[in-house]
């Protein structure tokens, strides 16, 4: 049996990835027909000792593989549902009143501006990413 690693790598074709990237791999000794790879960059979640989930064969976005790993993670019921609400992707309507800002509030500082614009708006409130009792 193959150690435990935070990541493993295995090269189909025994030889490492142009450029050195991931310079520590393993040769597949059947591991890929075992997983059902079919084209790569092949990505599985793993949570020993027997949970294996598909992420992605072929290439993603960084976004995609965000999205894909939380949703496997949560589907698979290794992390809790508010998890994935809270990592989800927004798009919020950031509607100000038009009102244009007042002398005091002219503001050359860019981070306080965006303070000042941020509590014109409503933003919605998202619930805390901490495990609820009894979840994961």
């Amino acid at each position: 049996m193959l150690p435990l690693l935070p990541s493993m790598v295995i090269a189909l074709d025994g030889r490492p990835l142009p450029g050195g990237f991931f310079p520590s791999f393993v040769t597949d000794a059947g591991q890929a027909k075992t997983l059902g790879v079919v084209s790569t960059p092949a990505l599985f979640l793993v949570r020993p000792p027997d949970g294996v989930v598909l992420i992605a064969q072929g290439v993603l976005s960084l976004a995609e593989l965000q999205e894909r790993l939380v949703n496997a993670a949560t589907e698979a019921g290794w992390i809790p549902e508010h998890w994935r609400e809270r990592t989800r992707a927004r798009v919020t309507d950031l509607r100000l009143d038009g009102t244009p800002l007042n002398e005091a509030e002219r503001i050359d500082d860019p981070d306080q501006l965006l303070d000042l614009l941020r509590s014109r708006a409503a933003l919605p409130s998202l619930p805390p990413l901490t495990p609820t009792p009894g979840t994961p």
